[in-house]
């Protein structure tokens, strides 16, 4: 009932526009729920590679797997925390009362703010450089602010809040990301038995990613389902008692199929349908579709033949006089680091590193690295594991690829919560200017939902562009390090949300990533990405704010 009102109450503020007295400036309406689609479209491209690039970069998921998981998890974000957000956005940066005498100049300065922020984050997206949705719509507002009122009306305390919170955000998320990797270093990663430890505790973290999105919904109080009555002690339990069952069913029905799994992967059993080709491609991120590292399909093919062996009927005999020229002169175009030089020969992840990351002009044999690891490469090992230094083999990937990918969809749903209010709060000031005469209109779920849908096309259209620099191009994701980055970016992103702060959601995942990598070895990071990322962040805020400007100076000065 209260959603077919609600439906109703939208078409007749929409047949009533033409009665309004700001029906001249239709045109503005218009136009800003057009540049809204773009805005939305461009927060999709971007910022939805924070919450899913890790798990595409560490093999959790495919890039179809984390579309069709966006659909979703965005959309439930976005209807439930997002709000919050797009109050801050729309009310809290520029004083909306001093426009009450001039209405349309405030409609033609948010469209154009939309205008600034959606251009300058397509832009970034084609350049494959995650930059923040937050800061391009803040910066995009001031623009337009800073040239209709010389600066009056901003909230700069609210303004000074948000800056602190860009620098605050990826520390704090790197932080917990860290002592949450330590943390599964120390009680699953580093010990003798990892595998039953794992069994045992990972249906812990399954229950905490349940808690913290069902008491993030709650404690927000979204008034589209009018949760606000609950008491703080009533949203606590109602997350336990959801974690708590979650729990206990996957103990029930989830870690007994696991065990089962692992016991096929140590007997070799497992993944005979895939071949080792596509695993190590899948490994290192190439495959038919991206056509990526294409130079190195030969020496891959060719080291693989050479190498495998009993479980793949393929002979173990040394390579042909011929072959082993070929695997001689081939080489691949990436240094090695100092960290994949020490990592154990004895796991399918140091085999890859080694195979993609041989040094430009090297004679190593990719022969002799691959037949070293010939008995780990398809699960045909007794125990999978290499030495218990805290390292992942083949089973800790099959477990936290799934826990990470678990991870993945919080982070998506606080992504939701977040960024849909970047894209919305701007034209949901133009609704409440047409529909109500005021800039003081409450929020409205069809809005947000236009919002989503335009973060999804974004997704679809352009996503992997920006998925393949966080996941891939910063530092190599392992799961359980890329469970440790999505888990505590999305916490600091969820309390940004239900404080209403737009935190940047960029910065708490690459600040987590680095962070993370850092840990693991301080070569493992690349620099020259990261770099390139922090320019891009730097120039976000000036460059979205001085587009939006000039087309607002321009609007003005000739129509």
């Amino acid at each position: 009932m209260e959603a077919s009102s609600a439906a109703m109450g939208f078409f007749e503020k929409l047949g009533g526009l033409q009665d309004s007295v700001f029906a001249p400036y239709m045109w503005v309406l218009i136009l800003g729920f057009i540049i809204a689609f773009f805005l939305a479209f461009s927060v999709g491209a971007n910022d939805v590679a924070n919450p899913f690039g890790t798990s595409v970069g560490s093999g959790a998921l495919t890039l179809l797997q984390v579309c069709i998981a966006a659909t979703f998890m965005e959309t439930l974000g976005a209807l439930t925390l997002g709000g919050a957000v797009s109050d801050t956005i729309r009310k809290k940066i520029v004083n909306p009362d001093l426009y009450n005498e001039t209405i349309p100049q405030f409609m033609v300065g948010q469209a154009c703010a939309m205008l600034g922020a959606a251009s300058w984050q397509i832009l970034a997206s084609v350049l494959k450089m995650p930059v923040s949705g937050t800061h391009s719509i803040v910066g995009a507002v001031l623009g337009f602010a800073l040239v209709s009122r010389k600066g009056q009306g901003i909230f700069w305390w609210t303004i000074f809040k948000i800056v602190l919170s860009w620098f605050i955000s990826p520390i704090l998320a790197g932080i917990t990301a860290v002592v949450l990797y330590v943390g599964l270093k120390f009680l699953i990663l580093s010990r003798e038995n990892k595998t039953e430890r794992a069994l045992v505790l990972l249906p812990f973290f399954y229950a905490l990613v349940i808690f913290l999105n069902v008491f993030s919904v709650l404690f927000t109080g979204s008034k589209i389902y009018q949760l606000e009555v609950l008491k703080t002690w009533h949203m606590l339990l109602i997350s336990l008692g959801a974690a708590t069952v979650v729990l206990i069913a996957f103990w029930i029905f989830i870690t007994p199929k696991q065990r089962e799994h692992i016991k096929k992967m140590r007997e070799g059993t497992v993944n005979k349908k895939e071949g080792c080709l596509e695993r190590i491609e899948k490994k290192i991120g190439w495959d038919a579709e991206t056509r990526r590292r294409k130079r190195q399909e030969k020496v891959l093919k060719q080291a693989i033949l050479n190498g495998l062996s009993r479980g793949w009927e393929i002979n173990r005999g040394r390579p042909s006089e011929k072959e082993e020229k070929e695997g001689l002169e081939y080489s691949a175009g990436i240094p090695m680091t100092a960290d994949k030089r020490n990592e154990s020969s004895g796991s399918l992840s140091s085999l890859v590193s080694k195979i993609s990351n041989i040094s430009t002009g090297s004679k190593t044999s990719i022969y002799g690295v691959v037949r070293k690891t010939d008995d780990k490469l398809c699960g045909t090992e007794e125990e999978d594991d290499s030495l218990n230094d805290g390292s992942e083999g083949e089973e800790m990937r099959y477990m936290f690829s799934h826990l990470q990918a678990f991870s993945a969809c919080l982070d998506a749903f606080a992504h939701g919560g977040n960024d849909v209010g970047n894209s919305i709060g701007p034209v949901l000031a133009l609704w409440s200017a047409f529909s109500a005469g005021n800039l003081l209109f409450g929020k409205d779920p069809f809005i947000i939902a236009y919002g989503c849908f335009g973060i999804i096309i974004g997704l679809w259209v352009l996503g992997r562009r920006v998925i393949e620099t966080v996941g891939e191009d910063i530092a190599e994701i392992t799961p359980a390090r890329g469970f440790s980055i999505d888990i505590m970016a999305g916490l600091t992103v969820l309390l940004g949300s239900n404080f209403g702060i737009p935190l940047s959601t960029t910065h708490c995942k690459v600040g987590a990533v680095v962070a993370v990598s850092l840990i693991h070895n301080r070569n493992a990071v690349s620099w020259r990405t990261f770099g390139n990322i922090a320019w891009a962040w730097i120039v976000t805020l000036p460059v979205s704010g001085a587009i939006s400007a000039f087309f607002y100076w321009l609007i003005i000065k000739f129509l």
